[in-house]
């Protein structure tokens, strides 16, 4: 390589690094010990999330399509977890000292709705503790809004099927009613038919007494009030099967309607199933677990950062010592 005259070019660099091996290689070992030493030293810190989902709604927008909506912004919950607005309700349940508390902190995940919530602190297992707790307190909170709209719902389910079962067992009494209506027209048309057979036999009796030729005018006039009172009971037995059948038609209709009403409330029950269905519960998307290694100190990468920085420093130092040692020789 060239080098302008009277410069030391990359030959005598390397030369001098390798004179001054010895303190490279001293300064770098020592650089490390350090590190190791210091990161094993240091307590190890331990970093738990937890992902959630606040309570949410499926609503219909104006081009028909179902869409979530969040019964609060995710931002909002994020804000307060970060601005520590559950720390001493947190602290107070699992009663943990103030400095051991773990450090929380919340960010919205960019085009969701989804919040991440992160533990920072020198015991994991207490942060899955912690991260769970705020969880129910959060879920707590959030889902108050949402219960009430499911409640109205649930009491408005169970009205509509405690009308339907109402409905349902007077469908029963109806029909109840119906079979001693259809008995009893049945028996009032078996009244009516013998009324009738007995008509024929009298008036049968009565042409054979006339055709006899007997005298018995008292006897002809007690056929023909027999006969006469006899079409005045059929007649009175046509009106009660009409009444029957009247009563019997009102009962159908009664019957009809109430099936009717029973398929309308089946139908607001569907319904109201639906739309209790399009609410969701605040929920973990990710629940907390204790990670396989803590975030900080990092061993290794502090070894190898101690050995760069060693190497680099004692490369330095050697340099400068050569450069002190030449301008002392040039100097005498």
């Amino acid at each position: 390589m060239r080098r302008a005259e009277g410069q030391p070019g990359l030959i005598d660099f390397l030369t001098t690094l390798w004179h001054r091996k010895w303190l490279i290689i001293a300064t770098t070992l020592a650089l490390i010990v350090v590190a190791a030493v210091i990161s094993y030293l240091m307590p190890p810190v331990w970093q738990v999330q937890m992902i959630l989902q606040p309570a949410k709604f499926l609503s219909q927008n104006q081009n028909g399509q179902f869409v979530d909506v969040v019964m609060t912004d995710p931002r909002q919950i994020a804000t307060a977890i970060n601005q520590r607005s559950y720390d001493d309700a947190l602290a107070t349940e699992l009663k943990i000292a103030g400095p051991q508390f773990p450090a929380l902190r919340a960010e919205h995940l960019k085009d969701t709705k989804l919040v991440k919530v992160t533990a920072t602190t020198q015991n994991a297992d207490q942060a899955v503790v912690v991260l769970r707790a705020l969880f129910e307190l959060i879920k707590n909170d959030l889902d108050k809004k949402i219960l009430i709209e499911v409640n109205t719902l649930d009491t408005e389910i169970k009205k509509n099927e405690l009308q339907t079962d109402l409905l349902a067992k007077e469908i029963v009494i109806l029909d109840n009613k119906l079979r001693i209506l259809g008995q009893r027209e049945r028996e009032l048309a078996a009244e009516k038919t013998t009324a009738r057979e007995r008509i024929s036999r009298i008036e049968k009796e009565q042409v054979d007494a006339l055709r006899a030729g007997g005298k018995e005018a008292l006897g002809q006039l007690v056929y023909s009030n027999i006969i006469q009172q006899s079409y005045q009971y059929i007649n009175t037995l046509e009106e009660m099967i009409s009444g029957k059948k009247i009563e019997s038609e009102n009962l159908l209709n009664k019957r009809k309607e109430n099936e009717q009403a029973i398929e309308v409330l089946k139908s607001s029950v569907a319904n109201l199933i639906e739309i209790k269905g399009k609410y969701d519960f605040t929920k973990m998307v990710k629940e907390p677990r204790s990670p396989g290694s803590p975030v900080s100190p990092r061993k290794k990468l502090n070894i190898a950062l101690a050995a760069v920085l060693g190497v680099m420093v004692s490369s330095l130092a050697a340099l400068a010592l050569e450069n002190l040692k030449t301008g002392k020789a040039g100097g005498k």
